[in-house]
């Protein structure tokens, strides 16, 4: 009788430890999407033309982020294997690789803003008073990439380590910060002068500077931080070290980069519908991400423990309990959609929309729903289950190739030639993720994922 209780014992304090992760970074999700729902709401009020502008500009943002992400989870795979051997001096190497990508990478991306947000923008819109909006918008909040960049960074190599509370706690401020700051300065609350979206860029600006100075006074100021070292050691790794994390690390930096400009190709194939469809589209898309807010804690939590488990050579263990993610991610997905078509109605009175916009709207946001249970298990395969092994070259050629192959040749030809509307580009960009997640499924199944990266 003593085998099944400790047994138990060790799985209660599986399922504690998944918890304390999946609850803060969902409920850090969670406020960041819904924020997000009220910055285009603040923004949707004053214009579709300034919705449908300031969505561009973003896509620009987003394609920075994927890659930026990408350069995050490659390093990720390792500080969370070497956090479960303890490794502090590989963990600080990683993240030295990380913070000097990062660094190369935003201040390139910066640059090229800066000089070319005209055309940036006008890959996405038509019209030109629209792209007058975007260049106003992006330049200002193109300032804030960089330190937007290494915030997450210092963010998302805590998480790895299973440091969480105060993480989450400034990115929670920053984003209330950036809300407040968009009331005020959009509509000229307060006595500040009434800027649009010049004001909301400026609010991103000074809320992500907040978080960056916030998130480097907390490393430096903990006790024991794992991240918390000299110049001198992150930049103290051997090149023999900085290849095998580069092996790793470039097929998710390739694969989420890639991922980023297919979401710009799907957005710039919306446009060529109407601007109204790029506006409706940004509401889709934030709903639909908010309401996955508890698959990125599910996917972060099954990446840190499964990583750790694996760092350790427990591939039983790791396959055990990557079992039950799985089992309890495919009854969130059900509950998701369902709350989805129940809300969907009341989406268009928010806003305001007109009944162009709206019936534009209604027949995307229904698609986004029903297909919220592949899109969700995919998210889990890719950044949670198969990322753990270190599985990347797999993951990279499922993910890009049914983007890429499928879901933009698909939705261009629509456009192009069969005149689909909105909903219709939206199904063939969801259908491709749908159909990732039953090819990432066998490949879970065949436990080739279970790499060992210490070894």
């Amino acid at each position: 009788m003593v085998e099944p209780t400790i047994a138990g014992q060790d799985r209660k304090n599986h399922w504690k430890r998944a918890l304390s992760i999946l609850l803060p970074v969902t409920v850090q999700h969670i406020i960041s999407y819904g924020l997000n729902i009220v910055d285009t709401l603040m923004i949707g009020r004053v214009g579709t033309d300034e919705l449908a502008a300031v969505g561009a500009a973003n896509q620009i943002y987003g394609v920075f982020v994927m890659v930026c992400f990408g350069l995050l989870s490659g390093g990720g795979v390792y500080i969370a294997q070497f956090w479960g051997v303890r490794d502090i001096k590989s963990i600080r190497h990683t993240f030295g690789i990380i913070c000097k990508n990062i660094v190369l990478f935003g201040l390139v991306v910066t640059l090229f803003v800066q000089w070319k947000s005209a055309a940036l923008i006008g890959l996405f819109v038509r019209e030109t008073h629209v792209i007058s909006h975007g260049v106003d918008y992006i330049r200002i909040a193109s300032l804030s990439y960089m330190i937007t960049a290494l915030s997450f960074s210092m963010g998302f190599s805590s998480r790895c380590t299973q440091r969480l509370k105060w993480p989450t706690t400034i990115n929670a401020v920053a984003l209330l910060t950036n809300t407040i700051l968009n009331y005020a300065l959009i509509y000229g609350k307060w006595g500040f002068p009434v800027m649009g979206v010049r004001g909301a860029a400026l609010s991103t600006l000074i809320a992500r500077s907040f978080e960056f100075c916030a998130m480097l006074t907390y490393i430096y100021r903990s006790q024991d931080h794992p991240l918390a070292a000299r110049l001198s050691e992150l930049q103290s790794y051997s090149k023999t070290f900085r290849n095998q994390v580069y092996r790793t690390g470039a097929p998710i930096v390739l694969a989420d980069g890639s991922y980023g400009v297919a979401a710009a190709i799907f957005l710039s194939g919306f446009g060529l519908i109407s601007s109204v469809a790029v506006a409706a589209y940004q509401v889709v898309h934030i709903l639909g991400e908010f309401s996955q807010s508890v698959f990125y804690g599910l996917g972060n939590a099954s990446a840190v423990l499964l990583g750790e488990k694996l760092g350790r050579g427990d591939r039983s263990g790791a396959d055990r309990d990557a079992k039950g993610f799985l089992a309890f991610g495919l009854g969130l997905t059900a509950v998701m959609s369902g709350l989805l078509l129940l809300i969907n109605p009341y989406v268009p009175q928010l806003y305001a929309f007109d009944a162009e916009t709206t019936a534009v709207l209604m027949p995307a946001l229904f698609v986004s729903a029903l297909t919220i249970p592949g899109r969700a298990l995919t998210y889990l395969f890719i950044f949670g289950i198969l990322r753990s092994g270190g599985d990347t070259k797999y993951i990279m050629a499922v993910d890009v190739g049914w983007t890429w192959l499928f879901g933009i040749p698909a939705m261009l030809i629509g456009v192009l030639f069969l005149d689909f509307s909105l909903w219709q580009a939206v199904l063939m960009r969801y259908l491709s993720e749908c159909f990732k997640a039953v090819q990432f499924y066998w490949r879970y199944r065949s436990k080739r994922w279970q790499n060992v990266l210490t070894e």
